[in-house]
């Protein structure tokens, strides 16, 4: 362990290996002898060279705690700014697009509204066939918008800043 002196120009402490005080730059004359006022303890002996014992024994304080017998709830709390799921699904069920604008992609809920009103018109201009392709593009629009409120809340809660 490095010894520490004293600067004689500005008192800061510094190692006997450092050739220029940290504190003001004077250069420092170290000896190796001890400072001035070092009197080293009573009865002093360096401790013999520290070999570990062979196994080790976990002290009684650092055992294992024993098994919670009534743990905490599991409560989900919501992180300030989520959206929540339900709604997103409610509204993206009622009008193609509106769980989009909830979650605040309006770009992408303008598409989806106008996606399936183009589907609509066309559904009821075709007589119904229209609807084979309108009704996966609606089941996609409200799964697209679950997933999204998904990934809005858990990258809220873990950054604490909404993604778009």
């Amino acid at each position: 362990m490095p010894m520490v002196w004293r600067c004689p120009n500005c008192e800061r402490q510094n190692t006997d290996i450092a050739k220029l005080c940290a504190g003001c730059g004077a250069t420092i004359n170290v000896q190796n002898t001890p400072p001035p006022n070092y009197t080293p303890p009573p009865n002093y002996t360096p401790p013999p060279n520290y070999t570990p014992p062979p196994t080790y024994v976990q002290p009684p304080s650092y055992q294992n705690p024993p098994p919670n017998q009534n743990p905490p709830p599991n409560v989900y709390q919501l992180t300030p700014g989520s959206k929540s799921v339900g709604l997103t699904l409610v509204l993206s069920v009622l009008i193609a697009g509106l769980g989009h604008f909830y979650l605040g992609l309006f770009w992408r809920g303008i598409v989806i509204l106008i996606v399936a009103i183009i589907l609509g018109v066309f559904s009821v201009l075709s007589f119904g066939i229209g609807l084979i392709v309108a009704l996966p593009f609606f089941i996609w629009s409200v799964y697209d918008a679950y997933k999204k409120c998904k990934y809005y809340n858990e990258y809220l809660s873990r950054t604490g800043r909404p993604p778009w």
